[in-house]
């Protein structure tokens, strides 16, 4: 357990510093400053590069009838993927670099809309190429896909009874192990490692989901019967 915290901290800590080392560019600083680039903005266009993705990958398989093809579409797939990535690491720099430039308001509005874009993100993709992968593969992509519905329904019924749960750095370093192994898996490369990668992104996203179960135990949120009936 604490080695796996200390990876998960060193991972998130490479993670911010690629960013911050790309926030060098006299360009970007020069477009941030001036409202150019904001850190909802760039979630947006995180947002819109997925719906391409999306609609790309829907549009072959209308064609075709089958998703075995996806491994041929990288060459559309994986740049828009890792443009989709940089913004993801980005986002986060610009807001913490630059906070004096945005209100509280947008900062909350960024985090909860950070969330729920990375969903929207890695979920349809890890399900679209669900069908071309090895049994063993097959299951650890719908567990990860379970335990991101699992992570995403507690966020949501934390906001209804208004607490929040503050992020961790072993859902971050999950959420950058499976960026790291959908664009394993758009590449189309060996399927061995990929079992190896995916187990590590499901170990940090369980661990990650039971540190927030506990921190919303010691947080105690009414009982769920309770919220439906002050709701009524």
């Amino acid at each position: 357990m604490h080695r796996l915290l200390l990876w998960s901290d060193k991972t998130v800590k490479w993670e911010q510093g690629a960013a911050e080392w790309m926030m060098r560019s006299d360009w970007i600083k020069h477009h941030v400053r001036a409202g150019h680039i904001t850190p909802n903005g760039l979630s947006y266009g995180r947002l819109v590069a997925s719906t391409i993705i999306n609609t790309h990958i829907l549009t072959l398989f209308w064609q075709t009838g089958s998703f075995l093809f996806l491994s041929k579409s990288a060459v559309v797939v994986f740049p828009l993927y890792l443009f989709a990535c940089i913004t993801d690491m980005l986002d986060g720099a610009v807001a913490r670099l630059y906070k004096e430039y945005f209100s509280d308001d947008e900062r909350q509005h960024g985090i909860n809309l950070d969330r729920h874009i990375d969903k929207l993100f890695t979920l349809p993709l890890l399900l679209f190429y669900w069908g071309s992968y090895a049994i063993l593969n097959k299951y650890l992509i719908l567990l990860s896909v379970l335990g991101d519905i699992c992570a995403t329904s507690l966020a949501i019924y934390a906001k209804r009874v208004e607490c929040t749960i503050p992020s961790n750095n072993l859902g971050k370093a999950k959420m950058v192990s499976l960026c790291f192994c959908i664009g394993w898996i758009i590449l189309g490369w060996s399927q061995n490692l990929l079992s190896v990668f995916l187990t590590v992104a499901l170990t940090l996203g369980a661990v990650s989901l039971i540190t927030n179960l506990k921190k919303a135990k010691r947080m105690k949120y009414p009982d769920i019967r309770e919220f439906k009936t002050a709701r009524n």
